[in-house]
């Protein structure tokens, strides 16, 4: 099993000084979000809430889409393009992205967000 090496802080410190931890490249965020059975459609409406007013709201989302698991319909993923690292802190900071925390906490069973450096043009 191949291992992968931790950026030094030199790497990260150099990055940086190019003007973002990713190198000015865009942001991939995916969320696997699973909800309670009966949070479905509560769920729903919050995260098309979330998702409309990122795209409304926010110049540096590029993307946001919702798609919902046809055969669990308990899971919802999302997928968002950001144009870099401050779009998407403008978007975690949000008053939509707050509004949409409170809503859905209690409706989760589990959440698994992941950020991607964007590769391909």
């Amino acid at each position: 099993m191949k291992k992968h090496r931790d950026r030094s802080s030199q790497d990260k410190s150099q990055q940086k000084e190019a003007g973002s931890e990713w190198g000015g490249k865009m942001l991939v965020v995916t969320v696997r979000f699973e909800t309670k059975p009966d949070c479905i459609e509560e769920f729903r409406e919050a995260i098309l809430f979330q998702a409309r007013s990122s795209r409304e709201n926010e110049e540096g989302c590029r993307q946001f889409d919702v798609c919902q698991s046809i055969d669990e319909p308990t899971v919802f993923s999302v997928y968002e393009i950001y144009q870099d690292e401050a779009a998407f802190e403008v978007h975690k900071t949000s008053p939509h992205s707050a509004i949409t925390r409170e809503r859905i906490g209690d409706l989760l069973a589990s959440r698994d967000l992941k950020v991607w450096t964007r590769i391909s043009d």
